[in-house]
């Protein structure tokens, strides 16, 4: 009887693919005013203030003693369903620290507004509903508030969901659970007598992204220079199988039949994964 012999040379390489997936939002502005010209905005000077457009800034003097004015900017259509943000980048040039100005959003008018203001080393959350105040976060110290003239400080609210997220120079300060507009207008509030600058008035929509990338990780390679994975060799009259120069030679001594020889590994199945083998007859 004839023997049928087959001999194939072996290398094996498992691959496991990993999945790294980051989860952000991206940002897409619905309005931006950085003052390089004065269209669209008031100008002037008269018995309540003076307003001024120069060097990229709106500057924004209230001279009376007491009260508060209100710049504006026109409508903005923020879908408050959804995520957005909104930033203010505001500087306090004279008056006294304890004088609050601020952010105004949500805003109808006067009367019918949300603020974020701040005084001092002091921030404030309120709105005014028909002209009657209500507070929404009394005054509570924070030490991310620059209290120097000339000195910058930049008020954010941010919201996500259900919540609105404060900040003051990129710092959460509170977050409180979101309340309805009463407006589409963006602005800046000054009580008292003080003199403020204002460098930039933004606002954006939020989307949620999600980033995929996927990296290898070698779980195996065997390039059969060493048998120290314990790989079964042997002859005899069924087969052949030996580890040698580099190979794993598998030799088929009967002419029917088969024969396999195999090597636990474990890894992760729920997993992107690749085998492949090199295989010389």
């Amino acid at each position: 009887m004839i023997m049928k012999t087959t001999k194939i040379i072996l290398a094996f390489l498992l691959f496991l693919s990993v999945q790294l997936i980051s989860f952000g939002q991206t940002k897409t502005s619905l309005y931006y005013e950085g003052f390089s010209s004065a269209k669209n905005w008031s100008t002037g000077n008269n018995d309540i203030r003076v307003l001024e457009i120069k060097n990229g800034k709106y500057y924004f003097e209230h001279k009376r003693d007491s009260k508060n004015w209100n710049i504006t900017t026109r409508e903005i259509d923020i879908d408050t369903s959804k995520d957005f943000e909104i930033e203010t980048s505001l500087q306090r040039l004279s008056g006294e620290k304890g004088y609050a100005y601020g952010l105004i959003y949500g805003t109808k008018n006067a009367d019918n507004t949300l603020h974020f203001i701040i005084s001092d080393d002091q921030y404030r959350i309120s709105e005014k509903k028909d002209g009657k105040f209500i507070p929404i976060k009394s005054w509570t110290a924070h030490a991310s508030i620059k209290k120097e003239y000339y000195t910058t400080n930049i008020l954010k609210i941010r919201k996500r969901g259900n919540t609105v997220y404060f900040y003051i120079n990129n710092t959460l300060v509170t977050s409180l659970s979101h309340k309805p507009f009463y407006g589409k207008r963006l602005g800046v509030l000054v009580y008292n007598k003080q003199k403020i600058s204002i460098d930039y008035i933004k606002a954006s929509k939020l989307e949620s992204s999600t980033t995929t990338s996927a990296s290898k990780k070698t779980i195996l390679f065997e390039g059969f220079n060493n048998n120290n994975n314990s790989w079964l060799t042997k002859d005899d009259a069924t087969a052949k199988l030996e580890v040698t120069n580099g190979n794993y030679d598998f030799e088929h001594k009967r002419t029917t039949g088969g024969w396999t020889s195999t090597l636990l590994k474990k890894f992760d199945t729920s997993r992107d994964f690749r085998i492949s083998a090199q295989i010389k007859k």
